[in-house]
């Protein structure tokens, strides 16, 4: 008898034909977009056959491996895992033996539904259900930006501490609430950090008058201590935090991130470049 749960079904509407969908999808330089949630620096290296094996990998050479059991263009690609990659080193583990992980791309119309099925041990089905689903927002919002390319804006700062409490006030959800807003009509109520990959952050945004607010939230796909925050919001868009020792008591930080298409390049660099301001004034005056 199988211990495994039962299989979860994920799904996405995509404007694009299944033959482009799936060019985007398992071309490698592609994959790597929209897998950038599992992990940023998400690879694979094999090649897309019946009964091929296929190892998708980080750069720090860890990973899993998968069996190509089926595979019909543009219609499907059946995976069964096979076991994972741990210093580069194939580790076969029996736990995956009735393990799946399906794609499927069915055409409507001039659109596709991603169709992802999935069945695995308990603990890698609850990570499942959190990061394939943005995932496929992740690979919608691309597949249907013009030239496959979403704009990126860059924003930065020095503060004079050590890297070390840039990170602390950086990262601790006490600190996280007293400078994470543009504007000091707005505040941070509340904020949630879980700074693991694979794991979720909220930071509740809302105006002090109660008049607006919003949840910013998203899922960690690296962290390095003192070196580089990235991850990826619920609306599928990647961010990347990095933290660099400029001398003993000064750090610069560099932000960039992803631009969404409803308010101008200008006023979103302007919003993150008031945050990342109130962020240096804030931790500047901190006796430590």
């Amino acid at each position: 008898m199988s211990n495994l749960p039962s299989k979860s079904v994920y799904k996405q509407i995509i404007n694009l034909t299944p033959k482009k969908v799936w060019q985007f999808m398992f071309s490698p330089d592609t994959y790597k977009i929209w897998t950038s949630v599992f992990e940023v620096t998400s690879y694979f290296k094999g090649n897309w056959g019946k009964v091929t094996e296929m190892m998708f990998l980080d750069n720090n050479g860890f990973g899993m491996i998968n069996l190509v059991t089926d595979i019909q263009y543009p219609k499907y690609i059946l995976l069964t895992p096979l076991g994972e990659i741990i210093n580069g080193e194939k580790i076969y583990k029996k736990e995956y033996q009735n393990s799946f992980e399906n794609y499927y791309l069915k055409a409507i119309k001039n659109k596709t539904e991603v169709m992802v099925e999935t069945s695995y041990t308990k603990e890698m089905q609850e990570m499942m259900s959190q990061i394939i689903p943005l995932s496929l927002i992740r690979l919608k919002l691309y597949c249907e930006s013009p030239n496959h390319i979403v704009p990126k804006i860059e924003i930065k700062v020095e503060i004079n501490k050590n890297i070390e409490n840039v990170w602390k006030y950086y990262t601790e959800e006490k600190h996280i609430v007293n400078w994470n807003f543009a504007d000091f009509s707005w505040h941070c109520p509340k904020a949630l950090n879980n700074l693991e990959h694979g794991a979720k952050f909220n930071f509740r945004m809302e105006a002090k008058d109660s008049s607006s607010g919003f949840d910013f939230e998203g899922i960690y796909n690296k962290i390095e201590t003192n070196k580089l925050i990235s991850f990826t919001l619920l609306d599928g868009k990647d961010v990347k935090i990095y933290f660099q020792k400029e001398s003993k008591n000064k750090t610069k930080l560099n932000i960039i991130f992803e631009a969404e298409s409803q308010n101008s390049l200008e006023l979103q660099k302007q919003g993150w470049q008031n945050i990342l301001n109130n962020f240096k004034k804030y931790t500047e005056n901190q006796v430590n």
